[in-house]
């Protein structure tokens, strides 16, 4: 299954090496560190990978260690880390969390 890896962009939370807002760092500390994100955080988020995998645990290993060979990378990608938002073929969201992986909420919920 070919999965497409999310992650935020830092010119949602940057400007001029600041933080745009305390808001913004708020955020951003929440996505990093709890990966509390729901969907109307998507618009942050830009694809910046493509990889072939068999499920979500083996998206997070390629996304770290490789093999490069599974990756397909459109943008600057770091290594897979909490907060980021993986999208399977069916188009599932799930984001990257503390403890595996959770659903994506819809617009609207809470994370």
């Amino acid at each position: 299954m070919i999965y497409t890896v999310y992650q935020f962009d830092n010119k949602n939370f940057f400007e001029n090496g600041e933080y745009i807002s305390k808001d913004h760092a708020d955020k951003l500390f929440n996505i990093t560190f709890f990966g509390r994100v729901d969907g109307n955080d998507l618009f942050m988020y830009r694809p910046v990978a493509a990889i072939s995998a068999n499920d979500l645990n083996e998206v997070f290993q390629i996304g770290n260690i490789g093999p490069a060979d599974q990756i397909e990378v459109f943008d600057k990608m770091k290594s897979i880390s909490i907060g980021d938002i993986i999208c399977d073929q069916d188009g599932n969201y799930m984001v990257v969390g503390q403890e595996g992986f959770h659903n994506l909420p819809e617009v609207g919920e809470a994370a």
